[in-house]
């Protein structure tokens, strides 16, 4: 696919490095980011100078990126591509506007869109210290720590593991003691008592299935007796 000024070259593989993230701490929030959540990055070759501008206005111009320049489109916003290319003396990180470049294949931003989705869906679930469908080992171990038992099968179909959590709840103890002048003293604490148990499956690496069984029975409030 052309344009008067580029060509759009997607998911190139061989024989270039990988796509350059813009740390996320420098992130704009309203600019959508492609690192991380495509499989190669989307590089342009370039077959026309292009400008490339400092700022979001467009005002302060940084360099040119010369014809045969490999653009590489690090992130998109209202009318706008964040690129990064290396001129013959220089790397170059800024902006340039949408219309400079051929659009990218709606098919390319949905693939991009629904990553990110999920990756924002994991880290919540792992911030409210839940699981969800889609979760790799390693989210489910930030989210809820080391799992008390794990198993696993393998067949034809690949390998299924199955990690069990026990389910706690803080119940409140009552002991009664006798304080230094011998009257009786009512003491509260709290304690962790096992409740159920949370069941994830996992196919191939990512969770398919959450569920927990809760026993009512297990969880009763205890005390101790009045001392004699």
């Amino acid at each position: 696919m052309a344009n008067k000024s580029c060509i759009l070259v997607l998911l190139l593989t061989l024989g270039i490095c990988a796509a350059s993230a813009v740390p996320p701490e420098m992130r704009e929030k309203d600019v959508f980011y492609f690192a991380d959540n495509l499989a190669e990055p989307i590089r342009v070759e370039l077959t026309k100078p292009v400008d490339i501008f400092g700022g979001r206005d467009l005002t302060t111009r940084l360099g040119t990126a010369p014809v045969g320049a490999i653009v590489e489109i690090a992130g998109v916003t209202r009318g706008l591509y964040l690129i990064t290319v290396r001129t013959p003396s220089r790397k170059i990180e800024g902006w340039v506007a949408e219309t400079t470049l051929p659009p990218i294949p709606r098919e390319v931003m949905d693939e991009a869109r629904a990553k990110q989705d999920k990756r924002d869906a994991i880290a919540k679930a792992i911030k409210d210290r839940k699981v969800i469908l889609g979760m790799a080992f390693e989210d489910v171990r930030k989210a809820l720590g080391r799992p008390e038992k794990t198993s696993f099968q393998e067949n034809t179909n690949g390998r299924t593991d199955t990690w069990r959590y026990i389910a706690y709840d803080s119940v409140p103890e009552t002991r009664y003691v006798r304080g230094p002048y011998g009257n009786v003293i009512a003491q509260t604490y709290y304690v962790k008592v096992p409740i159920g148990e949370l069941i994830i499956d996992f196919s191939n690496g990512a969770v398919i299935s959450v569920a927990e069984n809760r026993d009512s029975a297990s969880a009763p409030s205890r005390g101790a007796g009045v001392p004699n």
